[in-house]
């Protein structure tokens, strides 16, 4: 996940420090809200069936 932190650093730093066992915190910190500013629009499942479908007609296309 790539990200830039805008606000909410004390977050950022108490997931940073936490004590871990293994790969996660022993006390779990909770993110309450995020948001995405700017950039492209996430793709909903049709814009990713439309993909899959352009991808099979490709392949299956006769040679002219």
């Amino acid at each position: 996940v790539f990200g830039r932190v805008t606000s909410g650093m004390d977050v950022v730093r108490r997931i940073h420090g936490g004590e871990t066992e293994g790969q996660r915190l022993v006390e779990p910190v909770v993110v309450s809200s995020i948001r995405r500013q700017g950039g492209r629009p996430p793709r909903t499942a049709l814009d990713e069936a439309r993909r899959r479908l352009d991808a099979w007609v490709e392949g299956s296309a006769i040679p002219g």
